[in-house]
């Protein structure tokens, strides 16, 4: 369960919860922007969210900029809904004390790599990613190749995903475009990514006015900049890469992508679905030109050896002793279909043609010898 709220709030599509603090709580502090007390504050609205999942939390609802309509206003979405103050009551909280009671493992010391191991709690639109834990790989120019490709493959599936919808995206529309101007930004730079993030806001159903887009995700290209001044940060005596890196879950969750919508990304796909690419991926991998594995094509190479020597006008027997195969599987594949030249390793062919040969000399030979003992048998 969660602490009581200080009001409940009936917006016309929901409910809001708000929890109100004694004190107002400064966001900056001397040293700039206090990012442990927004740390901290992110991973009690994630607690809370968590907990209240089952009944319709929205996890859009939890960014620190969260606006709320006032009650006596009227929610006009779903036809004429008052917003109204359902409940009110006397329990104010400091951070602290909220924290406590919806964290039972958070205390000041804690380290902050513990906090969000539990539930997985990441902070949004911060990367609070290890560098111990990352490994890159570099092409010979030393540019990061996986970041890169990360990047175009995140800015392909956003474009892909307003296609899916048509550009019916209501709700999810200041998100889209702040994960896109971001992403741009790493690939063509801030004046490209503001340009390409102009024409994706067009292609929504119900568009925003430029002022408004490019207010609502500066935030993105500042974090760009200042990522490129500054690799990592230090919170906590932890070491942290510095730039907005959400997890792939994360999005998959705030855009509600369903399993088919899921199908048609490159990146933003659940654990499953990306599995059973890879398990593709290798078995693709593991096969050669005609679509075989090493296995298969053994095999029909095998028979068309076996076929090759039978209209050679070779009996079971001795294409037995030329193949090293045992009888009922030179049986098993003379009934089987001859398959054509065009599917049968070159190697082999040029190998077993050479040992035909001469086995069809060593063979003539056998015979001989089998036709001179037979014959003096007889006599």
């Amino acid at each position: 369960m969660v602490p009581r709220p200080t009001y409940i709030i009936d917006s016309g599509r929901g409910f809001y919860l708000i929890w109100q603090f004694e004190d107002p709580i400064p966001a900056r502090t001397k040293n700039g922007f206090n990012r442990d007390l927004f740390t901290k504050w992110t991973m009690v609205q994630k607690s809370i969210r968590s907990k209240l999942k089952d009944v319709g939390a929205d996890r859009n609802a939890l960014d620190v900029t969260r606006i709320f309509r006032n009650t006596g206003t009227f929610n006009t979405k779903d036809g004429i809904n008052e917003v109204k103050l359902i409940r009110v009551y006397a329990d104010k909280y400091s951070l602290n004390d909220l924290a406590n009671e919806v964290l039972s493992y958070y205390n000041d010391d804690i380290k902050y790599s513990k906090a969000f191991e539990v539930n997985e709690i990441i902070a949004p639109q911060k990367a609070i990613r290890q560098l111990s834990n990352t490994t890159f790989k570099k092409n010979q120019n030393g540019s990061n190749y996986n970041l890169k490709k990360t990047n175009l493959n995140r800015i392909s599936d956003i474009e892909k995903f307003v296609n899916l919808r048509n550009g019916d995206i209501e709700g999810h529309r200041e998100f889209v475009l702040f994960l896109y101007r971001y992403h741009c930004c790493r690939i063509y730079g801030p004046k490209i990514a503001l340009t390409k993030t102009f024409l994706l806001n067009k292609r929504f159903s119900q568009t925003f006015e430029e002022d408004y887009v490019v207010a609502s995700t500066q935030s993105a290209e500042n974090e760009y900049l200042r990522s490129r001044e500054q690799i990592t940060e230090e919170i906590n005596g932890m070491i942290y890469s510095v730039g907005y890196n959400y997890k792939t879950s994360t999005i998959i969750d705030k855009l509600g992508l369903s399993e088919l919508e899921q199908n048609e990304m490159l990146t933003l796909c659940n654990e499953n679905l990306k599995n059973e690419r890879k398990k593709y991926k290798d078995k693709e991998q593991r096969r050669n030109v005609f679509g075989n594995t090493k296995r298969q094509q053994d095999k029909l190479n095998k028979i068309y050896h076996v076929h090759f020597l039978k209209d050679g006008n070779l009996n079971n027997t001795e294409i037995t002793r030329f193949t090293s195969l045992n009888k009922s599987t030179v049986s098993k594949y003379l009934r089987e279909q001859c398959p054509n030249i065009n599917q049968i390793d070159i190697k082999y062919i040029q190998q077993y043609n050479l040992i035909s040969n001469n086995n069809l000399i060593e063979l003539n030979q056998f015979k001989e010898e089998t036709g001179k003992q037979h014959k003096e048998e007889i006599i």
